[in-house]
Order: structure tokens, then C-alpha cells, then sequence
């Protein structure tokens, strides 16, 4: 599936712009792959010019971000770290509204996961979100798209109003948002947010690597890096996030390192050609 989704982004970027899917339209006819389009260096056997073989990297990045996104949905949803409202007993259509909510969610990182299909997921979302405007499914899905299609104000604000509407997943709600301070560069509010994550649950992985990322943001390299080798330690299992490897480098040129991300750095070493 993924050879297939990332050759036909490749042919639709070839033939004059984004893909007509990715977009909400018609898929276009099928036609022919080289397998040759698929690898960087035989680029000029299958006819790319340099302008193509660009769109065609960023078209992978961006299927590959959609992707690492979806993956973080779905583990924060089976962690089970947060409490589901329940449907309102006045209102005795609540509960099949929150079942299509989240079919929608569901078809919603389908469309961003597998096909690239960002627009067209983060519509079904805003359906969603007339259903069950402040369910946890919706609110962590529609935050995500938002920030990932570029409006990571928007984002915020989902979910700083999350925050007032459900207080019982506060702590889920302030972590997605020191991500996005920190985007922002609004590093003292994201500071708030994280201490008061960490202070809630230590053993959750990804609370200390947003602190860790944080703390780079804020040139505290030394304290970054001890706060991300915490994270790790905590799951050796666990998967590099979306950026590590831009992180570990980061630490890396300020003659600061860690168990956690020499490793990372050795997985991920780019090979020339």
C-alpha cells in the first residue's frame, strides 16, 4: 500500500500539481509506474526533472508526517488515559451521535493515513464535530489535522476550549498543547503546561520528550537532553517521533548527547546517494 500511494502522488505531482483525491475530487485513471520513480537516484531514468523530483520528496514527507500522525492518535486513544463522556441521559439521541462521530474520526485517518487525503479528512472531522463537538475522539483528531494543514492557532484554541469544556481530560489536552506553544514560540506557556503534565503522570514517555523539546527550544541543551533519555527510558520499545533525529542533531552540534539519541542517530544516518 505504501509503494502504491507514494508512486501515485508522484505521478499526480508529474502531471502539473496535487493529486485531484488528495483534494476531495475524482480519482484520476489509473496509469503505469516505473519502478524506477521510486528511488532517489534513478530520478533521471524516469524522466524527473528537478522541479518534479522535488514535489514528489515533499509529497513523501507529507504522507509520512500524515502517517506518524495517525500512529500517535491511535496510541494515545489505546493507552486508555483519558474518560470518554458519556452520552447525556436528556438527550436520547446523544449516544448514536457519538457512534457516528467516531466512524467519521475513523474514516477520517483512513483518507490522512492511507491516501493522503489531508482536506478530506479533516472534513470528515468537522462532521464529526457537529456530532460530538467535545468528545476526546474529535477534539485530539480535528487539533491534529488543523495543525498538520498549517493553522496550529487554530489548533490551539480547539484545544484550550477542550479544556474548559471536559476537565476531566485536562492533563490529555494540555500535552498536545505544549507542543503547539512550543511551535508557536510561546515557550513560557508551554513551560506551565508541561511541569503541570509531568507533575500529574512521570510515567507517560511522550510528556518528557515534548519537555525535552521545550527545553531545546529554550537553549537549555544540557537539561533537554537528560529530560529526553528520562522519556526513553521509560519505553525502549517505542518508536523515534516525527523530528527526533532533527533534535538529537540540534543537541548534538552543542556538544550535548545522550544514550537515547546516539541511537537514534545511528538508526536514522542518512547514506549519500
Amino acid at each position: 500500500m505504501r509503494d502504491t500511494t507514494i508512486a501515485f502522488l508522484a505521478l499526480c505531482l508529474l502531471a502539473g500539481g496535487a493529486p485531484r483525491a488528495a483534494l476531495g475530487g475524482e480519482t484520476p485513471p489509473k496509469a503505469a509506474v516505473t519502478p524506477a520513480a521510486e528511488t532517489p537516484d534513478k530520478r533521471s531514468e524516469a524522466g524527473f526533472n528537478e522541479d518534479a523530483a522535488e514535489k514528489y520528496d515533499k509529497a513523501k514527507k507529507s504522507l509520512k508526517d500524515f502517517k506518524m500522525s495517525a500512529e500517535v492518535y491511535r496510541e494515545k486513544m489505546a493507552s486508555g488515559n483519558y474518560q470518554e463522556k458519556k452520552p447525556s441521559a436528556k438527550d436520547p439521541g446523544s449516544a448514536s451521535r457519538k457512534e457516528e462521530a467516531r466512524r467519521d474520526v475513523d474514516q477520517g485517518w483512513e483518507l490522512i493515513a492511507l491516501k493522503g487525503d489531508l482536506p478530506g479528512g479533516l472534513q470528515l472531522f468537522r462532521d464529526a464535530e457537529k456530532l460530538d463537538p467535545w468528545g476526546i475522539h474529535v477534539v485530539m483528531s480535528l487539533s491534529i489535522a488543523l495543525d498538520l494543514n498549517g493553522d496550529a492557532k487554530g489548533a490551539l484554541a480547539k484545544l484550550t476550549e477542550a479544556i474548559k469544556q471536559d476537565p476531566k481530560n485536562r492533563i490529555n489536552y494540555l500535552s498536545d498543547r505544549v507542543a503547539l506553544y512550543t511551535k508557536l514560540g510561546r515557550y513560557d506557556e508551554a513551560l506551565a503546561d508541561s511541569e503541570e503534565c509531568l507533575a500529574a503522570n512521570k510515567t507517560t514517555p511522550s510528556y518528557w520528550r515534548n519537555h525535552a523539546r521545550l527545553l531545546a527550544k529554550m537553549k537549555r541543551f544540557a537539561e533537554a537532553s537528560s529530560t529526553y533519555q528520562q522519556g526513553a527510558d521509560l519505553d525502549k520499545k517505542s518508536k523515534p517521533f516525527s523530528g527526533d533525529r532533527d533534535f538529537c542533531l540540534e543537541l548534538k552540534s552543542h556538544d550535548v548527547t545522550s544514550e537515547a539519541c546516539r541511537e537514534i542517530l545511528a538508526r536514522t544516518e542518512r547514506k549519500p546517494g
